[in-house]
């Protein structure tokens, strides 16, 4: 999408589109992709150094808001309140695919290798 509408990047023909949204989209999915590495790397040092109590204690209260907030969506959009029960480790599995992806995207690109979206 950014490679087919790079007119619209930083331009203020085009409002807060142009120099809000578009620069959000070419700059979040990789600020994204960089905290979770830094996180992971985080993690490998906890684990490393030994602790684990802590590292137990801070996913629990990730996952206690994580389905505090994925419950009131679910209240709010009215949908099966079974979903409740997998956000404590969707999160973890949908970051690293879409980090995953991020990355295999620029690669591609750089490489010059075109997908089937364009």
């Amino acid at each position: 999408m950014l490679k087919k509408h790079k007119d619209l990047l930083f331009n203020p023909k085009y409002g807060k589109f142009g120099l809000i949204g578009m620069p959000y989209f070419l700059l979040f999915p990789w600020l994204d992709v960089i905290i979770s590495l830094l996180f992971l790397f985080a993690l490998i040092k906890v684990v490393a150094i030994g602790g684990l109590k802590e590292l137990a204690i801070f996913y629990f209260f990730m996952c206690l808001i994580q389905g505090l907030l994925m419950s009131f969506s679910i209240y709010i959009d009215r949908e099966d309140r079974k979903l409740a029960v997998i956000s404590g480790i969707e999160s973890l599995r949908y970051n690293l695919l879409i980090s995953f992806v991020t990355v295999e995207a620029g690669i591609n690109y750089i490489r010059g290798i075109s997908n089937f979206l364009e």
